[in-house]
């Protein structure tokens, strides 16, 4: 019942900040979002009790090479990170959803939209 608590509030949360929905998985506590004004979209948020997981896909095709690089952007980051995954680097964030605030997650889409634009920046220039 602590999931569908957390799920109505995650919903809340999405319409406050104007996210669009785009995908609700039936059965599950899942939504995938867009926000237009940062150039995000299929953003996955995973209420996983008590755990909210934030992911975006952000590179399917990369370097080796770039991994070092990569991992290096890790600590500059605001808030997340990048971590690699078996459909490629994502960027991932985990929240505590009994004390997640509006402001928290506004800061997470923005840190995750500036991370994903150096992140293009830097597998461009090569």
């Amino acid at each position: 019942m602590k999931e569908e608590t957390h799920f109505a509030v995650l919903k809340d949360l999405a319409h406050a900040l104007g996210l669009k929905i785009t995908k609700r998985v039936p059965g599950e506590h899942l939504l995938v979002v867009s926000e237009e004004f940062l150039g995000l979209d299929n953003v996955v948020l995973d209420v996983e009790s008590p755990l909210l997981i934030m992911e975006k896909l952000l590179a399917t095709k990369f370097e080796e090479s770039d991994l070092r690089q990569i991992l290096r952007m890790n600590g500059d980051m605001g808030c997340g990170a990048f971590a690699l995954t078996d459909a490629g680097i994502v960027f991932r964030e985990t929240f505590l959803m009994d004390t997640l605030t509006e402001e928290e997650l506004r800061f997470a889409f923005a840190s995750l939209s500036i991370s994903a634009a150096e992140l293009a920046i830097r597998l461009g220039a090569r």
